[in-house]
């Protein structure tokens, strides 16, 4: 805090009757240039380390589209290899039928 909190809470304290607080109580912290040194050291780990972490994000987000498209165009291969077949097969049933003679004929 600065000096004028101080101020403030000392002639607070003579009003109420208290005793006055310490000064070092209201002293802004002073940060070693090593300390600093080594927390900026320490953001930038924590950084680069997210930068990693978003890399293998995209990279897998990227795998699971194409993944996912071709899953996609697979279904409908086989959705419409599928109705072909049975288009085919009703064709077949539909030409046998015709062929069969009839036995009320004669």
């Amino acid at each position: 805090m600065s000096k004028s909190n101080y101020e403030y809470e000392c002639s607070r304290a003579e009003l109420l009757g208290l005793d006055k607080p310490e000064e070092s109580e209201f002293e802004s912290p002073k940060f070693d240039s090593e300390e600093l040194a080594c927390e900026t050291e320490q953001i930038g780990r924590v950084s680069g380390g997210l930068d990693g972490l978003n890399a293998v994000l995209d990279s897998t987000k990227k795998t699971l589209t194409r993944y996912e498209s071709f899953n996609r165009k697979l279904g409908k291969l086989f959705h419409y290899k599928s109705k072909s077949q049975r288009k085919a097969e009703a064709e077949a049933n539909f030409t046998s039928e015709e062929n069969i003679p009839s036995k009320t004929g004669g």
